[in-house]
């Protein structure tokens, strides 16, 4: 196995090296990215790469001068889109990231208050090619394994700026926690992860053409209520009051072949065995 090992120099990524090398069984390929907003740094870029060297792994570096003002989501969305060059041109299996449980309960809270839908409660989760292994390990566990086992790292001098909305959280709330909160919020976590799985792998029955979108009448008569609702609008692409699901739901169990339904802009047609879904005013 071939991993992309995203490393910033923090002592999350540096604990999440460590580990992989530990383990052995795989090859890892350091990726560090010097976003250009920080004056330091190149200083972290160096540290990481002397950190490589003394693992005896591969490194692979780039600077993406963004400025000081640069939004967190642009930084995000360079990075992986390097991270994912990386992978395709090393043929790597992975890409491995050092999110942690502190990072889950952080982004929740942050896409809550930004309201960005259910997605946002299972934001930060493992892929195939995207591998968090970190992700039940708190933050307060990473640092006192670094201690243990004597690693250094590099701290991030924004990371105590309170201006920034995910420092405030962490320092004003996530840090203030008591453990039946934290574990409330894995809770939740957990569940949602569950059923957003659930509710990919129910997406993959979905077939889509032009102006339409078919559904297998047996299929949606087995999945489980709390997944209907979602399933069908986030194929669809628009939110479904419930009074709609509801005469939907009775539709698909009970329509003959040939019966159609208009409701609130869809045209549903129903053949023996599939939900033919068009937009009346286009299709």
């Amino acid at each position: 196995m071939t991993y992309i090992v995203a490393v910033s120099g923090g002592v999350d990524s540096v604990v999440l090296l460590d580990q992989l090398v530990r383990s052995g069984g795989h090859d890892c390929i350091v990726a560090h990215v010097d976003h250009g907003i920080r004056p330091t740094s190149a200083d972290d870029e160096a540290f990481v790469r002397a950190l490589a060297a003394t693992y005896g792994v591969s490194y692979e570096t780039t600077r993406l001068e963004l400025g000081p003002d640069a939004p967190e989501a642009v930084a995000r969305e360079r990075r992986y889109a390097w991270l994912r060059s990386l992978q395709e041109l090393h043929h790597a299996d992975a890409i491995v990231t050092a999110h942690h449980q502190d990072d889950v309960i952080e982004t929740m809270i942050l896409n809550l208050i930004r309201g960005t839908g259910w997605r946002g409660l299972s934001a930060l989760r493992e892929r195939s090619d995207l591998h968090r292994p970190l992700l039940a390990t708190s933050r307060v566990e990473i640092v006192r394994y670094a201690i243990d086992h004597e690693l250094d790292w590099r701290e991030d001098e924004t990371n105590d700026d309170v201006r920034y909305t995910r420092n405030y959280v962490r320092y004003r709330y996530v840090q203030r926690m008591t453990n039946q909160e934290r574990q409330q919020w894995i809770a939740l976590y957990d569940a949602q992860v569950s059923l957003t799985n659930d509710i990919d792998d129910e997406l993959a029955h979905v077939a889509r053409a032009p102006c339409t979108t078919v559904f297998s009448r047996y299929w949606l008569t087995m999945i489980g209520p709390e997944v209907w609702g979602t399933v069908l609008a986030y194929s669809l692409g628009r939110s479904l009051m419930s009074a709609h699901l509801r005469q939907l739901r009775h539709f698909v169990l009970t329509a003959r072949p040939g019966k159609r339904l208009q409701l609130d802009g869809f045209s549903y047609r129903v053949t023996v065995t599939e939900l033919i879904v068009s937009t009346s005013d286009i299709c």
